[in-house]
Order: structure tokens, then C-alpha cells, then sequence
């Protein structure tokens, strides 16, 4: 099939949608049923099968890692802005948001009380974003911190009875 830009532009859309498929921070991203669904979802929605799709997409994948690796040799020490590559190929800004997905989640400190995520570059003035790390780290180590101590009272009662206050 004969992809023309403005079919290959609504793929990359159609693709973009369906987070499961490319993120792999979504959580249904390492279930290849509801993986294999939403690929069957783009193909309806492209009037194509999924095989096409999926060899289609790597295509694209293959010339966005061309396009990045011409951005990183461009870019160095002693060059001028002016040397730096700028792609013209019509699906780069489509692709963007695929730039970093596999970057890994950014590291958090579990030091507590009150200690914030040191090791994220928060700008200055993004409080929401702040706000959310410090909630998100609350529930993924405090909560289930708290979880195991209430489930192991009594074990911890007979081997540390100091750590525990009778009332």
C-alpha cells in the first residue's frame, strides 16, 4: 500500500491516541491483548490490517532515529547554531512525542518527612507538577510501608516490643 503524507500524518495520529501501544509507562502497555486491540483499532480506522500498520510504524520509527541521530552529530562543542540540523522530513513534528519514551521515570528520594523529588529539574513557578511528585511518592512507598507495618503488628510486637506502645 502506497502511503500518501496526509494518510501517513493521520496514522501517526491515530497511533498517538492509543498511548498503550508506544508508552511504556501505561499500564496496559505489556498486554499484548488490549495491545494487539488497539493496533486492530488504528488498521480499522487507516481502512488497513494491523500487519500493515505495524510495518508502516516501524518504517517510520526507523527514519525518526535517522533524523535524531543527523540532530545529535550536528550538535557539539564548536558548532554554531547555524550548523545545527533542522529536519524537513514532513513526519518529524508529527512524531515528537515519541522523542523520549523511553526515557526512564525519573528517580525519586524516599528520604522522609517532607522531602521532596531532589532529583527532577522542577522549573521554578510549576508547583502543580510539584505537588503531584510529592502525592505520587507518598502513595507508592509511604502508603505501602504503612500497609505492611499495620498487616505485621503483632510479629513486630514479639520480636521489637520496645517499638511498640501499649495505650
Amino acid at each position: 500500500m502506497e502511503w500518501s503524507k496526509e494518510e501517513t500524518i493521520r496514522f501517526i495520529e491515530a497511533y498517538q491516541k492509543r498511548e498503550l501501544i508506544w508508552d511504556p509507562r501505561h499500564v496496559a502497555h505489556y498486554n499484548k491483548h488490549r495491545k494487539q486491540d488497539a493496533w486492530e483499532e488504528v488498521a480499522k480506522e487507516m481502512g488497513t490490517s494491523v500487519d500493515v500498520c505495524k510495518k508502516k510504524m516501524e518504517y517510520l520509527l526507523a527514519a525518526l532515529r535517522r533524523e535524531k541521530m543527523k540532530i545529535k552529530k550536528s550538535t557539539g562543542t564548536g558548532k554554531g547554531v547555524h550548523e545545527v540540523y533542522t529536519s524537513s522530513w514532513f513526519a518529524f513534528d508529527s512524531l515528537k512525542f515519541l522523542w523520549d519514551k523511553n526515557k526512564p521515570k525519573p528517580a525519586s528520594s524516599t528520604n522522609f518527612p517532607g522531602k521532596e523529588v531532589s532529583l527532577l529539574r522542577l522549573r521554578e513557578g510549576n508547583h502543580m507538577r510539584k505537588i503531584t511528585l510529592t502525592l505520587h511518592l507518598i502513595w507508592k512507598v509511604m502508603v505501602p510501608s504503612i500497609l505492611w507495618t499495620l498487616r505485621n503488628l503483632q510479629t513486630l510486637e514479639k520480636i521489637h516490643p520496645q517499638w511498640i506502645r501499649s495505650p
